[in-house]
């Protein structure tokens, strides 16, 4: 209700307030007089003063509303800050998580990844392009962080992690990612034991390290290692680490983007140090 119209009802139930307040409500005649019609202007008086004191109530609460600033326009603009400071240094030991490249290479990249997330599947290209492109100076960490959501992404990395104790990590990754393998993982958690054969895996040995309680602590240990980082830093400028997957480091620092180009211009960076 604009504030024109609000002044205007408040003049109009004034006006007929005033009228009402000056009927008469006097006998012209003697004492004796019939007294009924009195009674019934004082009636009408206080009914039509009744419903005059409830507008004016309704008024007075849409000015309040009007009037009272909004608690939306109220509260501090907050400046956008940047997802990731890309000179930020991340402490991220590798520990026992698998590799591929050089293992003395001289620049890291550490891959926090979900078996059953497509972006995960659509980075393993630009995995290996890179270390195409750096045979010598780059490898690549492999650490799980299965997504809550995502019920047979733990069990999945966990075969993982058993083929990489017979040598067959860098496999058995690939292989559930590639062709989109991944999808079926939904409807058949125990997939990747079917790859397992078709890598050579000893079946008996596999089936043997993945009920091993180290195996399982690994991966939690992996997981844990990001989800620290959630909080680890958070400046003015720049927020802390994203909870998401594929999530990259580069020796440490979170790149600006997952392109060829931004990770080469990190890598370069960290050879000429």
């Amino acid at each position: 209700m604009r504030l024109s119209r609000i002044y205007s009802l408040i003049f109009t139930m004034g006006t007929l307030l005033l009228m009402t307040s000056c009927m008469d409500f006097s006998s012209s005649g003697s004492g004796s007089a019939d007294l009924t019609p009195i009674i019934e202007k004082q009636e009408l008086f206080e009914k039509k003063l009744n419903q005059i004191n409830k507008k004016l109530d309704l008024i007075s609460d849409a000015l309040k509303k009007v009037s009272a600033p909004s608690k939306a326009n109220n509260k501090p603009k907050q400046n956008k800050r940047k997802p990731a400071d890309p000179n930020y240094v991340h402490n991220i030991p590798q520990g026992d998580s698998y590799f591929m490249g050089n293992p003395n290479a001289k620049v890291t990249i550490t891959e926090f990844y979900d078996f059953q997330w497509p972006y995960c599947a659509r980075s393993v290209s630009m995995i290996e392009d890179i270390l195409k492109k750096y045979p010598n100076d780059v490898k690549v960490v492999f650490k799980s962080f299965p997504l809550g959501s995502h019920k047979q992404a733990f069990k999945a990395a966990k075969y993982a992690t058993a083929a990489g104790r017979q040598g067959k990590f860098k496999e058995m990754y690939l292989k559930i990612f590639e062709n989109d393998n991944w999808r079926g993982l939904k409807n058949n958690e125990d997939l990747p034991k079917t790859y397992a054969a078709e890598l050579g895996l000893d079946i008996g040995q596999l089936e043997k390290d993945m009920n091993d309680p180290t195996l399982e602590a690994l991966i939690n240990t992996e997981y844990n290692q990001l989800k620290s980082l959630g909080n680890s830093y958070e400046t003015e400028q720049y927020a802390g680490v994203r909870l998401a997957v594929p999530k990259f480091f580069i020796n440490g620092r979170e790149p600006a983007g997952r392109t060829l180009e931004a990770w080469s211009k990190v890598i370069e960076e960290e050879l000429k140090k």
